[in-house]
């Protein structure tokens, strides 16, 4: 009963998000 494209594209934005974070917090102190 919800929208589907949401309910797939929603966690994996999530994780995606996660992700980015992660990888700027290890590679912040090489560019920086």
């Amino acid at each position: 009963v919800g929208d589907p494209f949401k309910d797939t594209a929603g966690p994996s934005l999530h994780v995606l998000i996660k992700m980015l974070a992660t990888i700027t917090l290890v590679m912040a102190p090489i560019f920086l």
